[in-house]
């Protein structure tokens, strides 16, 4: 019922405190917020218990004064149903399904048992339309508060919206205010659950958002880890780049004082290793325990990572703070990487071109691009060790475009556009997007008939990513194609990441 706020003016003033109520038979409710001045009291109508009009008596007792004044209290009329009505009729006359909610607006900020709000419900459950009316008809001067609202685990509604990997729930969130700094009960913010996010679409949003400038990226959870600790123990090497080039600090320290590549040794995942140590990783952290990179390739007896880290400049004759270095140790392979030799590292088979349906490539482990080196390394070290002399014959990676095709060679088998990987095909749509090239892209291709249609349908989506999506259903979709067009177009930044992407 509504709350009135009334004045009364006594006649004669009174000196002591008054006690201001509502009699209700042999009972009494006090009235609310009462302020006395002299003569003149405020105070606010306490909600009673009735359904229907009825008299009551305002009693005001001090030590000098009793006095009770007839009170007529008058119920609020339900006009609840006239107002649904009122809703219905706006619904059926404009087809705004926002008209069905309105009744409702002042109840989304309520919360369940856990602390949710139906913000938090939709984003939960992927119902990125439910979440895009709930937001329009939230009341402006409630907006700020309740899209923040943290649940009984501290979340809020953006967290689950990352947790659940709905791009769209992000994105209608992130426009209305929805901030990226706010913590949950374990000090994760946001930028923490994009490791657990497997949508490159949610790692752009966040990570390119026009406050992400403000948040700490380094900025350590309850485990003591950054995001980009977490994205190398996920094997998300798409999320590191996006970190790193969002300003991540590519040596910044765990509480235990491993940085992203010790952290990355200790995953075996030599693609990652490499591209951080490509990005100034130090090779010689000592973790507080006193391991150190090098160190944990002795113990898992991982030489190819090994021959990397001495490559970038790991000293293997620095001892850590127990007097331990790998240049003692007696194994003899360990010695003749030491000298110079190194292990071939593993590369993976070609496997057939990708469906067309490039969501359905997505796995949970995007951005790994080369197996764990447990099982996979069958060969022993000696077999495996090749001289210096000839370490140029032996690929340091996976090979590359540019390696195994000469832009003249007639187009292999895989130069199919599906063979195009996600990560290249992103990482092109950084650069075309901007300045709308990729409409320059389309034409070169001959496909300036799709540029306004990708225009019309590329409002929350990368209009590069759609266009080469829809240039892999023409015939004669050829990876060289798109290489040409783009040299063409002197983008050669572009025609480098063709060149240099991973071949499998």
């Amino acid at each position: 019922m509504l709350c009135l706020r009334l004045w009364l003016i006594l006649a004669n003033q009174v000196d002591d405190p008054v006690c201001l109520s509502f009699c209700l038979e042999e009972e009494g409710v006090p009235a609310e917020e009462v302020v006395q001045r002299e003569k003149l009291f405020t105070f606010t109508v306490p909600n009673l218990p009735f359904t229907q009009d009825r008299s009551v008596q305002l009693t005001l007792k001090s030590q000098t004064l009793h006095l009770s004044i007839p009170f007529i209290y008058k119920t609020k009329p339900d006009n609840s149903r006239g107002y649904h009505f009122e809703s219905l009729v706006d619904f059926a006359t404009t087809g705004e399904i926002s008209s069905l909610i309105l009744p409702f607006a002042n109840h989304i900020g309520d919360v369940d048992g856990e602390g949710n709000t139906v913000l938090h419900i939709a984003a939960r459950n992927s119902q990125s339309f439910a979440l895009k009316l709930l937001l329009s008809t939230l009341p402006s001067e409630q907006k700020e508060e309740v899209i923040n609202t943290r649940n009984t685990r501290g979340q809020t509604a953006l967290h689950c919206a990352v947790r659940a990997g709905d791009p769209d729930s992000v994105h209608y969130l992130l426009n209305h205010g929805s901030e990226i700094k706010v913590l949950d009960n374990h000090r994760n913010s946001v930028i923490h659950y994009l490791a657990d996010a497997y949508n490159e679409a949610i790692f752009k949003e966040i990570l390119e958002a026009p406050d992400s400038n403000e948040n700490d990226l380094d900025a350590l959870n309850e485990e003591g880890f950054s995001a980009l600790h977490l994205a190398v123990r996920r094997l998300k090497l798409s999320l590191i780049e996006m970190l790193l080039d969002a300003g991540a600090s590519v040596n910044a320290k765990d509480s235990a004082g491993r940085n992203a590549l010790f952290h990355a040794v200790n995953m075996n995942d030599v693609e990652i290793v490499q591209y951080l140590l490509g990005k100034g990783a130090d090779a010689d952290v000592e973790e507080e325990s006193g391991e150190t990179p090098l160190l944990l390739c002795l113990k898992t007896a991982n030489y190819a990572i090994m021959g990397l880290l001495i490559d970038a400049g790991a000293d293997p004759k620095r001892q850590n703070k127990h007097g331990d270095s790998i240049s003692t140790s007696t194994d003899a392979t360990v010695q003749r990487i030491i000298a110079g030799e190194r292990v071939e590292l593993p590369t993976k088979d070609v496997p057939p071109p990708l469906p067309t349906d490039l969501t359905s490539t997505r796995s949970a482990l995007f951005g790994r691009s080369l197996p764990n080196l447990h099982g996979s390394l069958s060969v022993s070290p000696d077999a495996a060790m090749t001289a210096t002399s000839n370490r140029a014959s032996v690929p340091a990676r996976p090979a590359t475009q540019h390696q195994q095709q000469d832009p003249d060679v007639p187009s292999s088998p895989y130069d199919d556009i599906s063979c195009l990987d996600y990560l290249t095909r992103l990482r092109l749509s950084k650069l075309m997007d901007e300045n709308s090239k990729w409409q320059q892209l389309a034409t070169e291709l001959g496909c300036s008939h799709m540029i306004e249609l990708i225009s019309i349908c590329s409002d929350d989506s990368s209009p590069t990513m759609i266009l080469l999506d829809q240039f892999e259903q023409m015939p004669e979709a050829k990876i060289s194609r798109v290489r040409s067009a783009l040299h063409a177009l002197q983008e050669e930044e572009s025609v480098k990441l063709i060149d240099d992407r991973f071949i499998y």
